[in-house]
């Protein structure tokens, strides 16, 4: 089933938004917790880029991106493809020989939302836009640098991806768009946080076991 293109507003589950918005507050904090750590870990030669480096892989961030993407493009139906490559045509993404992101300014218009209702959770058309534009942006270009890196000498691709995080203020825009989600949550923001894996430069691994099946059967639930 499709929704109209020009529909005012999108809605989703609960669940779905509490999913996402966990991702994306574990991701943030774990980038501010390694900016930390890496002004007293550089005096041993490893730096905040050693850290991002870790920090994506281990924590999956294209994964997480990937699945946020799939989950709330989930309102368009079955024509998201089509309908995101219309409304997304004039995104930028990363390229190798255009590393630096367009000139800063976002439109503050867009932070338009109605207010967080019970369930489901429901943004503005504006708003809703902002979401995807920013996670189709990043998952192409993540995608993107993961595929310069391959072909690259290490020494060249050392550091591709802590400076798109830097430069294209990966970390920035998703705590912007983590705000969103929540105030369309409403009051069950602080429910939907418990338990939140936290990074730690001493312990740096996420509990991979516990992501790995207990993401996939809560994704399956959200789609059958």
């Amino acid at each position: 089933m499709s929704v109209e293109t020009g529909a005012k507003s999108f809605c989703w589950p609960k669940a779905t938004v509490i999913l996402v918005l966990r991702d994306f507050v574990t991701l943030v904090e774990a980038a501010e917790a390694a900016a930390v750590a890496a002004s007293y870990v550089r005096v041993q030669g490893y730096d905040y880029t050693d850290l991002l480096d870790d920090l994506t892989s281990s924590w999956q961030l294209f994964r997480r991106l990937a699945h946020a993407r799939f989950l709330l493009s989930a309102p368009v139906g079955e024509d998201v493809d089509d309908w995101l490559e219309a409304e997304m045509a004039d995104v930028v993404y990363w390229r190798h020989d255009r590393r630096h992101p367009p000139a800063p300014g976002r439109d503050a218009g867009r932070l338009d939302e109605p207010p967080g209702c019970a369930d489901p959770a429901c943004v503005s058309r504006a708003t809703f836009l902002r979401l995807m534009r920013d996670l189709n942006m990043l998952v192409v270009s993540v995608d993107r640098i993961g595929s310069v890196e391959a072909e690259l000498p290490q020494a060249e691709a050392f550091g591709l991806f802590a400076e798109f995080c830097r430069e294209w203020r990966v970390f920035e825009l998703l705590a912007q768009d983590a705000a969103i989600l929540s105030r369309a949550l409403g009051g069950a923001v602080e429910r939907a946080l418990d338990d939140l894996p936290v990074w730690d430069a001493e312990n740096p691994q996420p509990p991979l076991a516990v992501f790995a099946s207990e993401r996939d059967r809560q994704i399956s639930s959200l789609i059958e």
